[in-house]
Parts: structure tokens; C-alpha cells; sequence
């Protein structure tokens, strides 16, 4: 099942979605772009009713309803109709182009301008008795936002009661049609972005879900699991009518083959993290996926860890595995990596994963360099730790490659950036970008981690987290005496790693997405966020969206936050063509630990 929404006020009647905090200080501010986003112009839905005028020679249908990147159609528009920009006539053969967001919903893409007066009227034949249409209005300063459809996940009140934030991942297809769904339970899902509908379902493992990826045709999608077999599998996916899609499975494979499995201690609420898993996948190309298979768990109490590289074909037959013997933790400890959009070039962290060795701790880790047609090594950089305050180099969903992958940036948890310029010799590193490293405060040592890491095209996107105090400190255990003034921060980039511009606002950062058209230059970007620590009305979560393409500061580029009831974590995407944009938010205790925030669910918007 899935409910409709339109300008935050939902159709089917589950509830109210929750409004940004309206308070002093950072909350004031967010309170005023709230009025600013949606108390310009009322929205009108294409279906409700409106005024209508007398007169046989027009009809007034009330005010236009401005929304990301364009205008919303009136249902009862006919063909053709005509845009005015103040006295400017806007064609929809030349400056505009329809686009379907629903079944029953349209928009004009166009860049509308803040406060001037748009009309919108359909043509009429010279002595038709036929009325003649008109919308009008003047464009807000931000748009209205528009929230389509709910998709409800399984219950996992019981693992959020329990300190557990279920995982969720999702991806678009590529022409942006369809939405697949991997979450905590197992299950697999595909959703019609057009009507919510959900198309297909399957429950895979006995675990979670941990990974989804469409091939480029869209014809292909994979999935990986965390479980005691860590699966990739592989489904065919065809459209046999309206709204009805045949999805097969084409073919698995077992990492734990190589990876070992393993069972959890029984009642062990973290247990599911300790199952062998793909902790990450890349489709590049019709032929070849790309995996990253790691197993970390506990024999006697002494810890384990296996980690490996590899290529598959389309058919299921690995291509090749890094490294070429069984994988083991003395040797390598690989968790995330990035890979071209040719899939020649292979990038990750090797960092040692074998926390019982205090001599392996201290080793340095290692960006490696891999042919991604054949496996082999081309090269590699070593990163020693940020000392005094670090003893090992840790990094967290954070390396990327830029559009031509010829760099590659990783994050690291010592509040550092590297950049690194790939050669035919190995990674090369250019820059190094303290983003949120150790400062003194006192005695203190504070630091906020640089996770997420991202290029989108050649526009390189950088975030750093909370502020604490460095894990191997005595105090690790203490809250930090004040904020690291780097925490938190979202800082976009050139390609040669040059800041463009900052958003810091009363938020916790974690992920960013954006959307990718033909000509590689994205527009739109989607950052999943929560209240900071100690905020005083506890409970804020969801999504920021930014133009890349705006002016000015952070804060002059953000179009709006999208408010979620439970946390956002960092499961989100926005579809290629920027139409559509998907969350997952997850149940979590309230701060007395009586309730629970949120439902786990997917929110799509446009």
C-alpha cells in the first residue's frame, strides 16, 4: 500500500508530518525559511476544486503551485498551454518542458524567478465558447514542497526499542521509473514512482539487505546481503504490463565461501553486524558488478576479520578477487571502495583489520589502486596515523572518484580530507584537507570525523560529524567540552579540492546524493540530517536540498528541509533525471526511552 501526500498534508490520514523546530536561535532561523518555503503562496492540487468566474470568456482557477524546478500543471490544463513570466511569454517549445511527476500530476521544468508574477493560461480559437483557462500568481521565494508517497516497511520496533537503528538501502533505476528497497528484515522490493504502488516483494535472507544496485539498462538488479551466507544475487526485472513487472532470479553467490560464516551470540542485539556481508556494490557496466565482501565476528573472544575485492560477470562468474589467495585480516581489511564509470579503475582503503594485534594497529593503512579489468595491483599510497591523537587510520563510507576517475578523495576519522591523483603507477596524494582535526580545549583533545566523502561529477562534497574526543584518549568516554568548530559542516569543492562554499546549520550531516544528467553537471543535492547533540527540542530529522547551481552561501543555496517523524539515517538517493527523491527513515528511541520516534518506512518526494 502506499499514501499520497501533497505539500506535507497527507491523503490517506496517518498523521501529521512533523514541522522544523521553530525556537530560538538556530531554530528561529529554520522557522523563518520554513515560512519562507511555504507561507508564500498556498499550493492548489491538481484535483481540488477552485473559483470560477462568470464570464463565458474566461475562468479563474486560482493560484499556481511553484515547485522544484518548475510549475505544477493544472489537471485540467489542456495541450499546449501558455507560460507569462511578468511580460515575457514562456513556450513549452522552447524555454519549457513537460514532465510527469505522477499519474495525475505535471510540471512545467523552468527556472522560475522569486517574486515575479507567472500566469499560465491555455489557448483559445477565436470565437470558441469554450472558457478559457487561467492560473497565476507570483513565485515564492523558496518552492512548495512536494511529498508523494509513503511506503510502509516491516515492523522493527522491537530492534529500534532495543538501541539497533535498522539499516535501509535504496537506489533508483536508471531512467527513474522504479525504486528498489533492501531493508533490515530481508526483504527486497521494487515501487512504482509514478503511483506508489508497490510492484514486487521478496524476502531473500536471513539477515538484511544491506546493498542494492540497478545495471546501467535498467533490465538488471542486484543485491547483497548481511548474513550467514552474505549473498550477491543477481534478479532479471521486465515490465509484462501496466504496472505489472516479472522479476527473476538470474543467479547468487556465496561470499562466505571465502569470507567464512558465522552465528551471533543468541540475544545479541548487535549480532546481525557481526554476519559475513557485500558492504558495498557498483554496477558499471552491462557485464561486470563490483563487490566489497567483509566479515568481521568473534571466535572465543578473540576477534576475526576477512575482507575482499571482486568482479562478476553478468552471468555470475567471478572475473577476479583481490586478493588472489583467501582473504585474511593480516594482509588487507577493505570495507568501501570506488570504481570508475568505464570500471577501469578500482580505488579502496586497505586498513589492518585485526584488533587484536596492538602492532597491527599501528600499521599504516593503504589507498590501493586496482585494474578493474583484471584485479591487479597498480598501486598504492600509505597513510600513517594523525599522531599524537591517532594510532590507525579509520575511515567510514568515505572514497570516492571523480567524473573522469583520475582522483579519488578519501575521509577520514581524524577530521583530514585526502586527495589523490591516480596513475598509471598508483595514487598519487595532491592535497591533504583538515576539514575537523584534533584541536585542545584545556587538555582536551576534540575532533569531528570526515565521513562521507563524495564527487558528484567534478563537484567534490565533503561532510564531517559530531565532535568527540579521540578514541585512544583517556576522557574517549567524556563529552566534549565544547563543539570542534569544523563539526557538522558540509563543505562543497571544486575538483582540485577548493571550497566553493559552506552550510552549517542545527544539524548532524550524514550522506549526500545527487542527481546526474547527460551533461554531467549536477543540479540538485540531498544531504540526510538529524538535531545535533544536546539540542534543546530533540526529535528533528530528514533531508536538506540544495542547487547546486544557485548563488551565494549554504544557506542561500538550501531549497528546503523535508521534516521525517524518526531519523533519515543515510539512506537516500535522487533519481538521474532530479524528478524524484527517496528516504528511508527508521524508528529510534524517544530521550526518555519510553517511545519511539518515526516509523520505518520510505518517503518519495519530488
Amino acid at each position: 500500500m502506499a499514501i499520497g501526500y501533497f505539500n506535507n498534508r497527507r491523503v490517506g490520514g496517518l498523521g501529521k508530518v512533523r514541522r522544523p523546530h521553530r525556537g530560538g536561535g538556530a531554530g528561529l532561523t529554520l522557522g523563518l525559511a520554513w515560512l519562507l518555503l511555504v507561507g508564500s503562496v498556498p499550493a492548489v492540487r491538481a484535483d481540488e476544486p477552485r473559483a470560477s468566474s462568470a464570464s463565458n470568456s474566461r475562468t479563474s482557477e486560482g493560484p499556481l503551485t511553484f515547485v522544484r524546478g518548475g510549475i505544477l500543471l493544472p489537471e485540467k490544463m489542456p495541450a499546449e498551454p501558455i507560460l507569462v513570466e511578468s511580460s515575457k511569454t514562456l513556450r513549452f517549445d522552447q524555454e519549457l518542458r513537460p514532465t510527469r511527476l505522477t499519474r495525475t500530476l505535471e510540471m512545467a521544468e523552468c527556472a522560475w524567478q522569486p517574486q515575479r508574477r507567472y500566469t499560465l493560461t491555455s489557448p483559445r480559437k477565436p470565437g470558441s465558447a469554450t472558457p478559457q483557462l487561467v492560473y497565476s500568481g507570483f513565485a515564492p521565494q523558496s518552492p512548495t514542497q512536494m511529498p508523494l508517497w509513503q511506503i510502509p516497511l516491516e515492523d522493527v520496533r522491537d530492534a529500534a526499542a532495543g538501541g539497533t537503528w535498522p539499516d535501509c538501502c535504496l537506489q533508483f533505476s536508471p531512467d527513474g521509473r522504479y525504486l528498489a528497497i533492501g531493508s533490515f528484515a530481508g526483504w527486497l522490493r521494487i515501487v512504482d514512482c509514478s503511483s506508489g504502488e508497490l510492484l514486487w516483494s521478496q524476502r531473500l535472507a536471513e539477515g538484511m539487505v544491506k546493498r542494492v544496485a540497478w545495471a546501467p539498462e535498467g533490465k538488471r538488479l542486484y543485491a547483497g546481503e548481511q548474513s550467514p551466507d552474505g549473498r550477491l544475487l543477481a534478479f532479471d526485472v521486465s515490465e509484462v504490463g501496466p504496472g505489472k513487472l516479472a522479476v527473476e532470479l538470474a543467479w547468487s553467490v556465496r561470499l562466505a565461501e571465502q569470507l567464512e560464516s558465522s552465528r551471533p551470540p543468541a540475544h545479541d542485539r548487535f549480532g546481525i553486524y557481526t554476519l559475513p556481508a557485500v558492504y558495498d556494490l557498483a554496477v558499471v557496466d552491462p557485464q561486470r558488478v563490483f563487490v566489497a565482501g567483509t566479515h568481521r565476528w568473534s571466535v572465543d573472544g578473540q576477534p576475526q576479520s576477512r575482507s575482499l575485492l571482486a568482479c562478476y560477470d553478468r552471468a555470475g562468474q567471478r572475473l577476479w578477487q583481490f586478493p588472489r589467495d583467501r582473504p585474511t585480516a593480516e594482509s588487507w581489511g577493505f570495507t568501501f571502495f570506488a570504481v570508475d564509470a568505464k570500471g577501469t579503475r578500482v580505488v579502496a582503503l586497505a586498513a589492518p583489520g585485526d584488533a587484536s594485534s596492538s602492532a597491527r594497529n599501528r600499521a599504516p593503512a593503504r589507498l590501493v589502486q586496482l585494474d578493474g579489468r583484471t584485479g591487479e595491483l597498480v598501486g598504492e599510497c600509505s597513510l600513517a596515523p594523525l599522531e599524537p591523537h591517532f594510532e590507525r587510520v579509520e575511515s567510514w563510507d568515505s572514497i570516492s572518484l571523480s567524473a573522469a576517475g583520475d582522483r579519488a578523495v578519501v575521509g577520514l576519522n581524524d577530521g583530514r580530507a585526502l586527495l589523490f591523483q591516480l596513475t598509471t603507477a598508483g595514487p598519487q596524494l595532491l592535497r591533504e584537507i583538515p576539514l575537523a582535526t584534533p584541536e585542545l580545549v584545556g587538555q582536551t583533545p576534540i575532533v569531528a570525523a570526515a565521513s562521507y566523502a563524495r564527487f558528484h561529477g567534478d563537484i567534490l562534497c565533503l561532510q564531517t560529524q559530531n565532535t568527540h574526543i579521540p578514541f585512544g584518549n583517556s576522557q574517549a568516554a567524556n563529552r566534549p567540552p565544547i563543539a570542534h568548530r569544523g563539526a557538522n559542516t558540509l563543505t562543497v569543492c571544486d575538483a582540485d579540492g577548493n571550497p566553493q562554499w559552506l552550510y552549517r546549520g542545527p544539524f548532524s550531516l550524514s550522506g549526500s546524493w545527487a542527481d546526474s544528467p547527460g551533461r554531467g553537471d549536477p543540479r540538485w543535492l540531498v544531504v540526510a540530517c538529524r538535531e545535533e547533540p544536546g539540542a534543546r527540542e530533540p526529535g528533528n530529522f530528514g533531508l536538506l536540498v540544495f542547487d547546486l547551481r544557485g548563488q551565494g552561501s549554504g544557506l542561500e543555496r538550501l531549497v528546503y528541509y523535508y521534516a521525517t517523524e524518526g531519523p533519515a539515517m543515510f539512506s537516500a538517493d535522487i533519481s538521474r533525471d532530479g524528478r524524484y527523491i527517496a528516504v528511508a527513515e527508521t524508528p529510534t528511541p524517544t530521550p526518555d526511552g519510553r517511545e519511539l520516534y518515526g516509523t520505518y518506512q520510505v518517503h518519495i518526494l519530488h
